[in-house]
Parts: C-alpha cells; sequence; structure tokens
C-alpha cells in the first residue's frame, strides 16, 4: 500500500473531532519527547516515555471515542504512514484544511469509521 492509498483509510479512521483533538495531542507529546531527549541534560529515556505516551494518547482515542482499531496495527509498515499522516493532518489542522480534506475525498459526510469501507480498492 502507498500513502496516497493509506491516507484516506487514515481519515476514515479519524472521522470524530475528538479522535483528531486526541492526535493533535499525542504529535505534540511525541515532538516534545523528541525535543526533551535531544537536549544534553535529558535522560536517556525521554524520548521513548513520551513515544509511549503519545502512542497511548492516540490509540486510546480509537477505543473511547472513535470505537474503532488504529489502521496502524494492521502492520508495522503502517506505523510510519500512521505518523506521516498524524504530521499531515496536523498542518491541516492548523491551515484550517481537515475538513476540505474530508470533502475532497468524499467523506464529509461520515459520522464514524465503521459505516466507511475499511480498506481502498485494490488494497
Amino acid at each position: 500500500m502507498r500513502f496516497s492509498e493509506f491516507w484516506p483509510v487514515y481519515l476514515r479512521h479519524h472521522s470524530r473531532g475528538g479522535t483528531r483533538a486526541a492526535h493533535y495531542a499525542a504529535t505534540c507529546i511525541g515532538i516534545l519527547g523528541l525535543g526533551i531527549a535531544i537536549s544534553p541534560m535529558a535522560p536517556w529515556w525521554a524520548f521513548f516515555a513520551g513515544l509511549a505516551v503519545s502512542y497511548l494518547t492516540a490509540f486510546s482515542s480509537h477505543w473511547l471515542i472513535e470505537h474503532n482499531q488504529p489502521v496502524v496495527v494492521r502492520g508495522p509498515h503502517l506505523m510510519l504512514f500512521g505518523a506521516l499522516a498524524d504530521l499531515r493532518m496536523c498542518r491541516l489542522a492548523l491551515s484550517g484544511g481537515v475538513a476540505a480534506e474530508f470533502r475532497r475525498l468524499g467523506l464529509e459526510g461520515a459520522k464514524s469509521a465503521a459505516a466507511l469501507a475499511d480498506r481502498p480498492t485494490g488494497a
């Protein structure tokens, strides 16, 4: 699966605003953890702690808010795509483009990821 195929699937699994907000927070936590970890005074485990809290925040939003399974658990290669998609979604949120991206992909009427197909055609 290429990222261009993964992106609509990712957005389907983030159809609720609360899930997206949790992912924005998780991305900030991960970036903060990285920033702390590269500091000369930081403990060696700071990056891993930030990463763990980041993933726990993001994953729990799927179970508690979206009521679906995080799409990145389908394969290890999707973890990288998931991180890139989180950054892209954050950029879209900061620019006010999330709603337009949902419309562009025909996902604007989605109430939940369960209402849509799990995989793009040909995946």
